[in-house]
Protein backbone atom coordinates (compact mmCIF):
# COMPACT_ATOMS: atom_id res chain seq x y z
CA UNK A 1 0.00 0.00 0.00
CA UNK A 2 1.48 3.31 -1.14
CA UNK A 3 0.24 6.90 -1.07
CA UNK A 4 -0.40 6.68 -4.81
CA UNK A 5 -2.71 3.66 -4.45
CA UNK A 6 -4.54 5.36 -1.58
CA UNK A 7 -4.99 8.54 -3.63
CA UNK A 8 -6.21 6.48 -6.60
CA UNK A 9 -8.72 4.76 -4.31
CA UNK A 10 -9.94 8.07 -2.89
CA UNK A 11 -10.30 9.57 -6.38
CA UNK A 12 -12.21 6.44 -7.46
CA UNK A 13 -14.60 6.95 -4.56
CA UNK A 14 -15.36 10.50 -5.60
CA UNK A 15 -15.38 10.22 -9.37
CA UNK A 16 -16.57 6.71 -10.22
CA UNK A 17 -18.78 5.91 -7.26
CA UNK A 18 -20.05 9.45 -6.71
CA UNK A 19 -19.25 9.54 -2.99
CA UNK A 20 -19.12 12.86 -1.17
CA UNK A 21 -16.06 14.49 0.34
CA UNK A 22 -17.31 13.46 3.78
CA UNK A 23 -17.27 9.78 2.73
CA UNK A 24 -13.82 10.18 1.19
CA UNK A 25 -12.48 11.71 4.39
CA UNK A 26 -14.04 8.93 6.47
CA UNK A 27 -12.26 6.29 4.36
CA UNK A 28 -8.99 8.20 4.62
CA UNK A 29 -9.40 8.43 8.39
CA UNK A 30 -9.86 4.66 8.57
CA UNK A 31 -6.76 4.07 6.45
CA UNK A 32 -4.74 6.50 8.54
CA UNK A 33 -5.89 4.76 11.71
CA UNK A 34 -4.73 1.44 10.28
CA UNK A 35 -1.34 2.91 9.35
CA UNK A 36 -1.00 4.34 12.88
CA UNK A 37 -1.70 0.85 14.23
CA UNK A 38 0.95 -0.63 11.93
CA UNK A 39 3.43 2.04 13.01
CA UNK A 40 2.89 1.13 16.66
CA UNK A 41 3.11 -2.59 15.94
CA UNK A 42 6.01 -2.69 13.46
CA UNK A 43 7.85 0.43 14.45
CA UNK A 44 10.87 1.17 12.25
CA UNK A 45 10.24 -1.95 10.16
CA UNK A 46 7.24 -0.26 8.53
CA UNK A 47 8.13 0.82 4.97
CA UNK A 48 8.58 4.57 4.53
CA UNK A 49 5.98 4.59 1.74
CA UNK A 50 3.34 3.45 4.22
CA UNK A 51 4.27 6.25 6.63
CA UNK A 52 3.74 8.78 3.83
CA UNK A 53 0.06 7.79 3.80
CA UNK A 54 -0.24 9.75 7.03
CA UNK A 55 0.69 12.94 5.15
CA UNK A 56 -2.28 12.73 2.77
CA UNK A 57 -4.47 15.68 3.75
CA UNK A 58 -8.21 15.59 4.26
CA UNK A 59 -10.24 17.45 1.67
CA UNK A 60 -12.10 20.50 2.85
CA UNK A 61 -15.78 20.59 2.17
CA UNK A 62 -17.94 23.64 1.85
CA UNK A 63 -20.80 23.58 4.32
CA UNK A 64 -24.01 24.78 2.74
CA UNK A 65 -25.24 28.08 4.07
CA UNK A 66 -28.48 27.62 5.96
CA UNK A 67 -31.00 30.11 4.72
CA UNK A 68 -33.89 31.70 6.54
CA UNK A 69 -37.44 32.58 5.70
CA UNK A 70 -38.34 36.13 4.84
CA UNK A 71 -41.23 37.92 6.50
CA UNK A 72 -43.35 37.45 3.37
CA UNK A 73 -42.69 33.71 3.38
CA UNK A 74 -43.63 33.46 7.08
CA UNK A 75 -46.82 35.41 6.41
CA UNK A 76 -47.66 33.05 3.53
CA UNK A 77 -47.17 30.03 5.82
CA UNK A 78 -49.34 31.64 8.49
CA UNK A 79 -52.03 32.48 5.95
CA UNK A 80 -52.17 28.86 4.84
CA UNK A 81 -53.29 27.60 8.27
CA UNK A 82 -57.00 27.02 8.67
CA UNK A 83 -59.32 27.63 11.64
CA UNK A 84 -59.32 24.04 12.90
CA UNK A 85 -57.61 23.00 16.14
CA UNK A 86 -54.54 21.75 14.25
CA UNK A 87 -54.49 24.87 12.08
CA UNK A 88 -54.49 27.14 15.14
CA UNK A 89 -51.79 24.96 16.72
CA UNK A 90 -49.59 25.16 13.63
CA UNK A 91 -50.16 28.91 13.39
CA UNK A 92 -49.06 29.39 17.01
CA UNK A 93 -46.02 27.11 16.63
CA UNK A 94 -44.76 28.94 13.55
CA UNK A 95 -45.31 32.30 15.26
CA UNK A 96 -43.44 31.20 18.36
CA UNK A 97 -40.51 29.80 16.41
CA UNK A 98 -40.27 32.91 14.26
CA UNK A 99 -40.70 35.50 17.03
CA UNK A 100 -38.56 33.91 19.71
CA UNK A 101 -35.88 32.18 17.65
CA UNK A 102 -36.31 29.16 19.91
CA UNK A 103 -35.24 25.69 18.86
CA UNK A 104 -37.89 23.04 18.28
CA UNK A 105 -36.74 21.14 21.40
CA UNK A 106 -37.07 24.31 23.49
CA UNK A 107 -40.57 24.91 22.18
CA UNK A 108 -41.61 21.31 22.82
CA UNK A 109 -40.37 21.60 26.41
CA UNK A 110 -42.71 24.56 26.95
CA UNK A 111 -45.38 23.77 29.54
CA UNK A 112 -48.75 25.36 30.20
CA UNK A 113 -47.60 26.96 33.47
CA UNK A 114 -44.74 28.63 31.56
CA UNK A 115 -47.32 30.47 29.45
CA UNK A 116 -50.35 30.93 31.67
CA UNK A 117 -48.48 32.08 34.75
CA UNK A 118 -48.67 35.32 36.69
CA UNK A 119 -47.36 37.39 33.80
CA UNK A 120 -48.96 36.02 30.61
CA UNK A 121 -46.97 38.38 28.40
CA UNK A 122 -43.68 36.70 29.47
CA UNK A 123 -42.99 33.13 28.52
CA UNK A 124 -40.26 31.07 30.14
CA UNK A 125 -38.17 28.81 27.92
CA UNK A 126 -35.48 26.36 28.91
CA UNK A 127 -32.80 27.54 26.50
CA UNK A 128 -29.69 25.56 25.68
CA UNK A 129 -26.77 27.03 27.58
CA UNK A 130 -29.03 29.24 29.70
CA UNK A 131 -30.90 27.93 32.73
CA UNK A 132 -34.00 30.02 32.08
CA UNK A 133 -34.82 32.61 29.45
CA UNK A 134 -37.86 34.84 29.25
CA UNK A 135 -39.37 36.07 26.02
CA UNK A 136 -41.89 38.84 25.71
CA UNK A 137 -44.79 37.70 23.61
CA UNK A 138 -47.29 40.49 23.29
CA UNK A 139 -50.09 41.25 20.90
CA UNK A 140 -47.90 41.58 17.79
CA UNK A 141 -48.29 39.47 15.72
CA UNK A 142 -51.75 38.40 16.81
CA UNK A 143 -52.16 34.88 18.06
CA UNK A 144 -48.86 34.82 19.94
CA UNK A 145 -50.44 35.89 23.20
CA UNK A 146 -51.37 33.77 26.18
CA UNK A 147 -54.99 33.89 25.08
CA UNK A 148 -53.94 32.51 21.71
CA UNK A 149 -52.13 29.71 23.51
CA UNK A 150 -55.14 29.07 25.76
CA UNK A 151 -57.30 28.44 22.69
CA UNK A 152 -54.97 25.60 21.70
CA UNK A 153 -54.69 24.08 25.17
Amino acid sequence: MTPDTVLDFLNHLEESRGNTIRTRNARLAALRSFVHYLTDWLGPELPAAMRRILTIPFKRQVKPLIGFLTRAEIEAILASTDDTWTGRRDHLLVLLLYNTGARISELLALQVQDVLGRRPSRWNFKVKGVSDARFLCGDKPSGCSASGFAKIV
